[in-house]
């Protein structure tokens, strides 16, 4: 019998280490074809590694949400309340390969909509790599717009290309 899928809010270092390890996984198997292999290490250094995540949980105000089938987590996703400008960052929003296409984006999305009504705010805002069109195109299906281009950089060398896209709830 297949498990129960849920969202769970992530509260411990336990469910950190959980995310860290399974960004790396889908850092690697995503963005090879986008990324080098270095900017890839360096990004999951700087934004998912267990302290980067610990330190935008614990001290940002981020909230890390864990999608699960059972015990085993298959993605993840990052928010931050920007309540001063009414609106939510999705920083994070990632699902392993092999759980890809099976409508867990939309479960996803559905939490971190039911957040932004919660906190009243007015709509959900990413970055997303401009050339990571099949992402793009999730996003679209998923009602997001693109309102404008953004180049930011990184460190290491490296700068981010992005998209930012928006979803009014």
């Amino acid at each position: 019998m297949k498990a129960l899928i849920t969202i769970k809010i992530c509260r411990s270092l336990e469910d950190i280490n959980k995310i860290a390890r399974v960004a790396k996984i889908i850092w690697h198997e995503y963005y090879s074809n986008i990324l080098t292999y270095e900017q890839i290490d360096h990004m999951l250094r700087k934004f998912q590694s267990e302290e980067a995540i610990a330190k935008a949980i614990f001290s940002k105000g981020y909230r890390y949400y864990m999608l699960l089938d059972g015990n085993e987590i298959l993605g993840y996703c990052g928010v931050f309340a920007e309540q001063n400008k009414r609106r939510l960052y999705l920083s994070k929003f990632y699902i392993k390969k092999q759980s890809r296409a099976k409508g867990y984006s939309r479960v996803m999305l559905n939490e971190v909509t039911s957040y932004t009504k919660e906190l009243d705010l007015d709509y959900i805002y990413l970055n997303v790599n401009k050339n990571n069109l099949q992402t793009i195109s999730i996003y679209k299906r998923l009602g997001f717009a693109i309102i404008k281009e953004k180049t930011r950089d990184v460190g290491g060398g490296y700068k981010m290309e992005d998209l930012v896209m928006r979803l009014l709830v």
